[in-house]
């Protein structure tokens, strides 16, 4: 995101509210002090922003340092993970064992490594389940000489090896931690359902023209670009993958909508552009696929067919209007799945052009540009980050639809308390005296505290009490606001 300088104007207060609050409470937690050696982008933060790992720089190697006790040293660690609702932390680290090139990996879960064996080249993301007593990972394997054999992605579950295939998807776990299933080749341009190890259905190739499989990745796994699979509330499974209608999501055995395009954007390039009939096809956007929290509702963004091109958001096989040049991020849903947010651009990608905040049919807009939209958690509310366009162009917030005026050169998600009654956000504070920007905390459009950086949050608990994880010199905290 590209973050723009502009001017200091005034703070905010929520709209819906028609009676003072009560004053907010602050007060700071001291989580770590983190030492100067500290490995840059190694910090990892627990879900309840109450624990936090980081990886140090050694004089013998580089350590996982976790509630100040570190590690065995290592010649590399990746960035780590903590298990959700436990103590457990989970990272890649490596050791140099012989020549160039020679390498040992582990896995290290909860103190114990694992070795994996033969050596992998592109780990993933672990998965948890959301109590953190379970979790998944897959990893592209090194190919051998000349390619020979070619890289494969192999597949761990609680620590026990879990399969190999040509590629695989992202795993996924059940709500209740008792299921696993993923997405895996399983030959001949077919998709196969794993649940549980055990492949519960196979999807054929497309019998017309589709979009194909993409492999921009050397090395695997490449199917998290193009396919999804994600447990519902409801316990069935969504699914986007390829089969004989082309590109198709699933709900269960129920398949709500097929096309035949993909449209992946790539994290470091332009989209694929296949040309040919498949350029004005009906696509859906991959990475847009979304659901509520609380109900088997999903939506996402696809194109109609024709030159026009246009994009729209589905909701449960429903259309929604009106339509966009180019599909935003994806759509937000209430937890019910009742309500609807989104960015709507005027323009295709790489043209300059306006865009607007539809939220359940009411537009909002237009803005030169629109960060991330946030719908509250029943629906009646939406906030957004937008710009304005003003000669010295600045972010600001939008809440239903009213314009807050205090402008920041850096915008950050907002977030609403489970009541929808209060939205928070944190920003970076525009200076026009040449001292160093303060990141500050928001509640309800109040700063209540500020911070050399924010490294996660805000985060509001389930009875309302907001909180923020930010560094002020070395001494990384907890911030929690409460009324």
């Amino acid at each position: 995101m590209n973050f723009r300088c502009g001017a200091l104007l005034l703070a905010l207060t929520m709209s819906s509210c028609t009676c003072a609050p009560r004053p907010l409470t602050v007060a700071r937690t001291t989580l770590a002090k983190l030492p100067d050696d500290v490995r840059k982008g190694s910090l990892a933060i627990d879900e309840d922003q109450r624990d936090v790992a980081f990886a140090q720089q050694t004089p013998d190697g580089v350590r996982l340092v976790h509630r100040g006790v570190a590690g065995p040293p290592y010649s590399d660690i990746a960035q780590p993970r903590l298990a959700p609702g436990t103590d457990a932390v989970f990272y890649w680290a490596m050791n140099q064992t012989g020549g160039e090139g020679v390498r040992d990996i582990f896995l290290i879960a909860n103190e114990q490594p694992i070795p994996i064996v033969p050596p992998i080249a592109r780990p993933m993301k672990i998965v948890f389940t959301p109590s953190g007593s379970r979790w998944a990972v897959i990893a592209g394997t090194e190919p051998g000489p000349d390619g020979q054999p070619p890289s494969t992605v192999r597949a761990w579950v609680d620590g026990q090896f879990a399969g190999e295939y040509p590629d695989m998807s992202q795993p996924t776990f059940s709500s209740d931690g008792t299921h696993v299933a993923v997405l895996v080749d399983a030959g001949g341009g077919r998709i196969g359902l794993l649940v549980d190890g055990k492949q519960e259905r196979v999807f054929d190739t497309p019998a017309r023209p589709a979009v194909p499989r993409i492999q921009p990745h050397a090395i695997g796994p490449n199917m998290p670009e193009q396919f999804s699979i994600s447990y519902l509330v409801s316990g069935e499974l969504l699914i986007l993958t390829s089969d004989r209608d082309g590109w198709s999501v699933y709900r269960g055995e129920r398949r709500l909508a097929s096309y035949p395009g993909n449209e992946w954007q790539p994290s470091d390039g332009p989209r694929m552009d296949f040309g040919g009939v498949l350029a004005a096809a009906p696509s859906i956007a991959a990475a847009s696929l979304t659901a509520a929290s609380a109900a088997p509702v999903v939506a996402w963004w696809a194109r109609d067919g024709g030159a026009d091109g246009r994009w729209r958001v589905v909701r449960d096989s429903a259309p929604e209007s009106p339509t966009c040049a180019r599909p935003g991020d994806a759509p937000a849903l209430s937890t019910d799945g009742r309500h609807l947010a989104y960015a709507c651009y005027e323009k295709p990608a790489g043209e300059i052009g306006k865009v607007s905040v539809i939220h359940d049919g009411h537009t909002y807009g237009p803005y030169d540009a629109v960060w991330s939209v946030a719908i509250s958690p029943d629906g009646r509310h939406v906030a957004f980050a937008a710009d304005g366009g003003a000669e010295q162009s600045a972010w600001f917030y939008v809440v239903d639809g009213k314009r807050y005026r205090l402008q920041f050169d850096q915008a950050f998600p907002p977030r609403f308390s489970p009541d929808g009654r209060h939205v928070a956000w944190v920003a970076k504070h525009l200076r026009s005296d040449g001292r160093p920007a303060k990141y500050l905390l928001f509640v309800d459009g109040s700063s209540v505290a500020s911070s050399d950086e924010v490294v996660t949050g805000p985060r509001f608990a389930d009875d309302g009490a907001l909180s923020w994880v930010a560094l002020r010199g070395k001494r990384l905290s907890r911030i929690e606001a409460k009324r």
